[in-house]
């Protein structure tokens, strides 16, 4: 009676786990099931399951770490039953708030992370109440990020996720890493009505960094906030906010990319050609700023010229000669980044 009771329920543990496989999603490799994968994660699952039409092609840890690229995630550990792909994740503090948020349901959270979720919830309302449009949530929450936050490098003793490496650091202690800001603006992101991934790779200099991509007009784009706020400075600009591959010159594995960024920036959707802020000289810019400080008022200018070896200088003597020409007694200061072709400038007036 016993043996005849085992082997009925592994009989029905059989078909259970065969009617479970063949309700799952089928995908030809696992890029193809990014889309599956950035969806799932929204809900912070304990696991996420597919099926895959060839699994053989797929061995070892390069697979996990292609599904914790893929998925925007700190870690992935993943195993294969045939053709069932199983991931478990460890999210990022973002994820798991944004899907507090989302549910109502806050008990999972540690105090510093019910802490972040009250302001995350309360920048993310101001980014919508300021604009329906994309561009200037993402404005503003860049400009909010640059202000708030400050840089600080992953610290040599690790434990499992350093506090800088996620929305904790970022909005508890101000303080975080390229994964720290990426996962940030990601929550940001996602509560302002956005669509938002995470993306790791390796910067222009080749060294690892991790960035947001963002859906704009059927697009992806972009945005790396970390890249654009540099510690050592009190001003920041805005080279990669919705930038595409032609002006953010990063490196990722295609066959791991959360998202397919395009290969070129819309001029719509970059700030610098948006708002006419880009120069093909200093010396335009330089009036430019100039004149938007007598006329406008404006005491900080931004652009951005189309070449990339240019030093703060080059501009500051442009602005001398402008204010000599006019007769115009007056200071400033001038900040210089060199970011892939351009040079990007932030004008200063301290004096007028």
């Amino acid at each position: 009676m016993r043996k005849t009771l085992a082997l009925m329920l592994a009989i029905l543990l059989f078909l259970n786990l065969n009617a479970f496989a063949e309700s799952l999603p089928v995908f030809d490799s696992l890029l193809d099931a990014r889309d599956y994968l950035n969806e799932q994660v929204l809900a912070c699952p304990d696991e996420i399951s597919f099926r895959l039409s060839d699994p053989d092609q797929y061995t070892g840890s390069t697979f996990a770490a292609r599904a914790r690229s893929i998925g925007g995630q700190y870690s992935a550990d993943t195993r294969l039953d045939g053709d069932v792909v199983t991931i478990e994740y460890t999210y990022y503090p973002g994820m798991r708030i944004y899907r507090a948020i989302q549910t109502g349901d806050a008990s999972d959270l540690t105090a510093d992370e019910r802490t972040a979720a009250q302001i995350s919830a309360q920048v993310a309302a101001q980014a919508v109440e300021k604009s329906d449009d994309p561009f200037d949530r993402i404005l503003y929450l860049h400009d909010w990020m640059c202000e708030n936050i400050t840089y600080e490098a992953m610290p040599e003793a690790r434990p499992t996720m350093p506090r800088v490496c996620g929305a904790v650091g970022a909005l508890v202690d101000g303080r975080a890493n390229c994964q720290g800001y990426a996962d940030t603006f990601r929550l940001l992101g996602l509560l302002s009505g956005l669509t938002v991934r995470k993306q790791e790779g390796m910067d222009s200099d080749g060294g690892a960094h991790d960035w947001n991509a963002v859906l704009l007009n059927g697009e992806w784009f972009i945005v790396d906030v970390t890249a654009d706020d540099p510690a050592d400075i009190q001003s920041w600009c805005y080279a990669y906010m919705n930038a595409g591959r032609d002006i953010c010159n990063y490196g990722w594995l295609r066959d791991a990319e959360a998202a397919e960024i395009s290969a070129y920036t819309d001029s719509e959707l970059w700030y610098y050609s948006r708002n006419d802020r880009l120069f093909e000289n200093v010396d335009a810019l330089a009036r430019a700023a100039y004149f938007a400080r007598r006329n406008d008022k404006i005491k900080l200018f931004r652009g951005a010229v189309d070449d990339s070896d240019l030093t703060w200088h080059d501009l500051s003597d442009a602005i001398l000669s402008v204010a000599m020409e006019r007769g115009k007694k007056c200071s400033w200061s001038v900040d210089c980044f060199n970011r892939g072709a351009y040079t990007y400038y932030t004008v200063r007036w301290t004096k007028w």
